[in-house]
């Protein structure tokens, strides 16, 4: 891994891990799939039992990335038995999230609205 690769790597991974922390702190239980060259960055099983498989991506990777993340995670998991989220990372302060439903369609959904430090949500 070059250290082009490994820099993105940890900053990827560390995202992961805020909204890992995020998660926990609301009660949820949260499994990283680390070093995942997959779709799927946590495993997300909520106080209700639901799980949820959560892609998180950087703005910064681009829409058409983005998009591309949307496309595979609907071929691959749509109309299953579990939610799927995708969280958009844009910054310190700022992310969204989608969820994607069983006709294949996404929407955007106040799962997580910010990152947490100022005690809103």
């Amino acid at each position: 891994m070059s250290s082009k690769e490994n820099k993105s790597y940890r900053k990827g991974a560390n995202r992961e891990r805020k909204i890992k922390k995020m998660l926990e702190d609301r009660g949820h239980e949260v499994f990283r799939v680390a070093g995942s060259k997959g779709l799927i960055d946590l495993v997300v099983l909520d106080q209700r039992g639901n799980v949820y498989l959560v892609q998180v991506v950087s703005v910064s990777a681009g829409r058409k990335r983005i998009e591309t993340y949307k496309k595979k995670l609907c071929e691959k998991y749509a109309g299953k038995m579990f939610y799927v989220m995708l969280v958009i990372y844009f910054s310190e302060k700022k992310i969204e999230t989608y969820t994607l439903f069983a006709d294949g369609r996404w929407e955007r959904t106040p799962w997580i609205t910010k990152i947490e430090g100022d005690g809103k949500n």
